[in-house]
C-alpha cells in the first residue's frame, strides 16, 4: 500500500463498495446495509423495493378485464407475473392497504376508484390520503386516470404502466 497514490485507493474501495450495495440492493438486504455504514438517517425518506423480485399491482375497480391489461404490459415489456391485479370493488372494502406500508415486495401501486372506507386506513379518509401524508413508507403510487376521475381504461393502464418503476428499469 506504501506505493499507491490516495487515488488509486480510492478506486479499489469504489468498486468493492460498489458491489457490496449493489449485491444487498438487489438481494432485498439494502436496509442491513444501510445500518451496517450508520446511513439510516440519510435515506430517510427514500422508499427501496427489491427490484428482481418486486411486482406492480393495480388497485381499483376496473372497465377493462384482467386479460387486456396483462396483453397491454406482456405488449410492453411487463411479463403478466410481474403484476398482481385486485380489481373487485366490492372486496376491495376489506382489502388491508397497511399491507403496502414498508413493503418492498411492490415497485409500484397503480390505483383506480376504490371505496373511501377501507381497512387499514390509521385516521386517514382514503388510501390516496393516507400514502399521500407519508409517502416515503410506500412504494411509487400511480393514479390511473381519465380526464379528471380515476379510472381504469386501457389507456390510463398503459399511460400508468409507463410510469412504473419497474417498466423503467427495463
Amino acid at each position: 500500500m506504501d506505493n499507491m497514490d490516495l487515488v488509486q485507493i480510492l478506486d479499489i474501495i469504489y468498486q468493492k463498495l460498489t458491489k457490496e450495495v449493489s449485491s444487498a440492493y438487489y438481494n432485498g438486504n439494502i436496509d442491513e446495509l444501510l445500518k451496517k455504514y450508520e446511513l439510516e438517517e440519510e435515506t430517510v425518506g427514500h422508499f427501496h423495493y427489491n427490484y428482481s423480485n418486486s411486482k406492480i399491482i393495480v388497485i381499483g375497480e376496473s372497465r377493462v378485464n384482467k386479460s387486456d391489461l396483462e396483453y397491454i404490459a406482456k405488449k410492453n415489456g411487463i411479463a403478466p407475473k410481474k403484476i398482481e391485479f385486485e380489481l373487485d370493488y366490492e372486496k376491495l372494502t376489506n382489502y388491508n392497504f397497511e399491507k403496502f406500508r414498508y413493503n418492498m415486495s411492490y415497485s409500484d401501486v397503480l390505483i383506480g376508484p376504490t371505496p373511501h372506507k377501507v381497512k387499514g386506513l390509521d385516521e386517514s379518509a382514503s388510501f390516496l390520503s393516507m400514502v399521500r401524508e407519508h409517502p416515503e413508507d410506500y412504494p411509487k403510487i400511480i393514479e390511473l386516470r381519465d380526464a379528471n376521475e380515476l379510472k381504469i381504461t386501457k389507456q390510463s393502464f398503459l399511460n400508468g404502466l409507463l410510469e412504473t418503476r419497474l417498466y423503467n428499469e427495463i
